[in-house]
């Protein structure tokens, strides 16, 4: 009987020894896992704030064209405007010539 409980225990602390590897095997993979997640976490976090970093730039270069084209724009809508003021004048003129010169005619025939 002794020799079957001398058994028993011996299967017991065996069993004990086991369970208590087994814990902390398991203890330990749980560790590396949250290591592991928090490694991938921070890289993760460090592409995204780079992916953030280079959008932010783009829209910042994008956004400096814009202003960019708006003053072209400006610009040549001023030349245009320019242009039409001088073409204008020189109509203006060029019918002011027409007129002086029909008076002229008008007036040479009177007085011929």
């Amino acid at each position: 009987m002794e020799a079957i409980i001398s058994e028993h225990r011996e299967s017991e602390k065996t069993l004990k020894t086991t369970l208590i590897t087994a814990q902390k095997l398991a203890d330990e993979i749980k560790a590396h896992a949250e290591h592991e997640a928090q490694r991938i976490l921070r890289e993760a976090e460090g592409r995204s704030e780079l992916l953030l970093d280079n959008a932010q730039a783009r829209l910042d270069a994008v956004q400096r064209e814009i202003d960019s084209l708006k003053l072209k724009r400006k610009d040549v809508e001023t030349s245009i405007e320019a242009t039409i003021q001088t073409l204008r004048h020189t109509l203006d003129f060029v019918h002011e010539q027409d007129a002086r010169e029909r008076d002229d005619r008008v007036l040479h025939a009177l007085t011929a």
